[in-house]
């Protein structure tokens, strides 16, 4: 579950997609997850998927508990859009807050989102106002960027907990110089596919975690690049265990090919 505005940084390639794809699924609420590059398809195929802001609007404006709370992807390569779509939600939680009300936490995801909010983005920018005006009426903003250089500080520094993947070297400077990150030099740069490592920041302070904050120290999980990297996992550990198997039978005397290993003849 996503419970505070939240930001993913990393190279393309780097796994952060998938995370937040994995973050979009299991958020509790109603989620939105703003798709420019049609990734959601390979990550959460079982999505439901629209094209219009419209039909989002729709479909949470006639969702009642306790049906599920929906989640929405939307493919569209840019954002037109997004600023009604972001005036209907904080106005929906607005309303709702002046009533006494409480409405589930709503997570809205924007991929890429320096198209959308770049540094030279204003208050009235619709990321920046779902970002600095939103959290305290449930409504959450996460921000998908392989550009921290071109992000609007006020997203990013607005954001409560970072899952940094794989920076390139000048986002390094980036995020140390402007927002006064210290980064970890151990394993914080994802060199080999099958080991990947990234970093969760919180409070003044960098932990190694999974997708979901727990601290795990070096992240494992196999398939974070999808299902390409599963097959190159399986392949990996297939080479691995016939080199071992090797090694192993390199250094064992071999059993006569007439006698089996119980002693009997085969």
């Amino acid at each position: 579950m996503v419970d505070a505005p939240t930001c993913f940084i990393g190279q393309t390639q780097s796994g952060k997609t998938f995370r937040s794809c994995q973050a979009f699924v299991a958020h509790d609420g109603p989620a939105i997850f703003w798709d420019v590059q049609f990734r959601a398809r390979e990550f959460c195929p079982e999505v439901p998927r629209v094209r219009r802001v419209g039909d989002v609007v729709r479909a949470l404006h006639e969702w009642r508990a306790p049906d599920p709370p929906p989640h929405l992807v939307i493919e569209l390569d840019e954002y037109t859009g997004l600023s009604s779509l972001v005036d209907y939600l904080h106005g929906t939680h607005l309303v709702a807050h002046y009533r006494g009300d409480s409405l589930p936490k709503t997570a809205l995801f924007l991929d890429e989102v320096s198209m959308a909010a770049d540094r030279f983005a204003d208050a009235d920018n619709p990321v920046v106002k779902l970002f600095t005006r939103s959290y305290g009426h449930n409504l959450i903003g996460v921000a998908i960027t392989q550009r921290p250089a071109q992000t609007s500080r006020n997203v990013l520094g607005n954001s409560w907990e970072w899952y940094v993947f794989s920076p390139a070297p000048a986002d390094v400077l980036t995020l140390e110089r402007d927002y006064r990150m210290e980064l970890p030099d151990d394993g914080l740069w994802v060199l080999n596919p099958l080991d990947h490592r990234y970093f969760r920041f919180r409070v003044g302070a960098w932990f190694r975690g999974d997708a979901d904050g727990h601290e795990v120290g070096v992240d494992e999980v196999s398939e974070v690049q999808g299902r390409d990297a599963e097959i190159a996992v399986r392949d990996h550990e297939k080479e691995r265990q016939e080199d071992v198997a090797a090694q192993r039978d390199s250094e064992v005397p071999k059993v006569p090919s007439t006698i089996s290993a119980q002693g009997e003849k085969a």
